[in-house]
């Protein structure tokens, strides 16, 4: 009888270097996150920033050097906001020393929370994804022809 290796996987967030959001699925097993990387730096990939929040740690994983073609888009959070990466981004979740899944609504609510973000008093945060997807109609002109 043969076991079965089941990896076990946890959701994260890479960033390409053109700034898209991509989410991934993670090995908990695996010892070097480079492997997630389709556009890398020069030197190892490695731990950029760690966010401490009440519940959980949030991690940045990339590159400090490359070419300059190679430089991340992406807005990053303070206080990297103003440091240059290179290539591809990972961002995950750790909480008690473990993956924890982390999604791109994860990541939306972390980003705005940390630029400031909105609240609305009296609502839950879930309550305010729902909505706050849907508060813009993308079909709707911003500029009306008024020939």
């Amino acid at each position: 009888m043969y076991k079965i290796n089941k990896m076990a996987k946890k959701k994260g967030i890479l960033i390409t270097k053109y700034g898209q959001i991509t989410e991934i699925d993670i090995d908990t097993n695996s010892r070097s996150y480079a492997i997630y990387f389709k556009n890398k730096g020069v030197g190892s990939c490695k731990k950029l920033c760690e966010w401490k929040l009440s519940y959980c740690s949030i991690y940045l994983y990339g590159y400090t050097s490359g070419r300059e073609r190679m430089i991340n888009k992406h807005e990053l959070p303070p206080p990297v906001d103003t440091k240059l990466y290179f290539g591809d981004l990972l961002v995950i979740k750790n909480k008690d020393n473990i993956l924890e899944n982390f999604t791109k609504k994860d990541y939306k609510i972390f980003w705005n929370n940390c630029f400031g973000g909105f609240e609305n008093l009296g609502d839950s945060e879930e309550e305010d994804l729902s909505n706050s997807e849907n508060d813009y109609d993308y079909d709707d002109p911003f500029i009306v022809d008024d020939r």
